[in-house]
């Protein structure tokens, strides 16, 4: 019963935190437009080993954390030039299915799942909370074996999610074709938004 909510617990959270438009499922989404769904399956799958550790090491140093503001702070910090980076980078760069001849070859799907996710800051004070409340109502207990447990649980529903977006935006994109040549264009727009509210929130602007 105890594994049952551990798995429970991470599953969940881990799909609902990976609901809202962000750095991973943006990627996946874009990946599927303009690469397919096997390789947007690898993006996933990097991505959601990558939150598996970061869900690990949050929860197991949430005392850390939490003794220690500062880090928190710096995280947000370091999360508006990660966005607007993203969105530079998605705005200049030419969508393609296929790489043209003599171009210089992209990051494979496996390891920019894994990249994106790394540079994906925003999930430390997710999951921080979740696990500094969660462990205080005595829903997980905050040893190396039941927080592993219950970071298999994160794996399970980060990639559930994910592969949701992409069976959606593939959907989508079959139904109207001719929105694949702006895609990278609205997910720059879409990072650039995330940089400004970031920036609100920490009282930048």
């Amino acid at each position: 019963m105890e594994v049952l909510i551990h798995l429970t617990a991470g599953f969940l959270l881990s799909f609902i935190g990976s609901l809202p438009l962000g750095v991973i499922n943006m990627t996946v989404a874009e990946t599927t437009i303009h690469k397919g769904i096997r390789a947007a399956l690898f993006v996933a799958l990097g991505a959601s080993l990558v939150e598996m550790g970061q869900a690990f090491f949050s929860v197991k140093f949430t005392n850390l954390f939490n003794e220690n503001p500062n880090l928190l702070q710096t995280i947000e910090w370091i999360a508006i030039p990660i966005f607007l980076l993203l969105a530079i980078y998605y705005y200049f760069s030419t969508p393609s299915r296929q790489q043209p001849q003599g171009s210089k070859k992209s990051l494979s799907p496996f390891p920019k799942g894994i990249l994106v996710s790394l540079i994906n800051v925003m999930v430390y004070p997710y999951w921080i909370f979740y696990g500094t409340y969660l462990a205080g109502e005595g829903i997980i207990y905050r040893t190396d074996a039941w927080i592993f447990i219950f970071s298999i649980g994160v794996l399970v529903g980060t990639f559930s999610l994910l592969m949701l977006y992409s069976f959606l935006s593939l959907k989508i994109i079959e139904r109207i074709k001719k929105a694949a040549a702006w895609t990278n264009k609205i997910i720059a727009f879409i990072f650039l938004i995330f940089a400004v509210i970031q920036g609100i929130k920490i009282g930048f602007f």
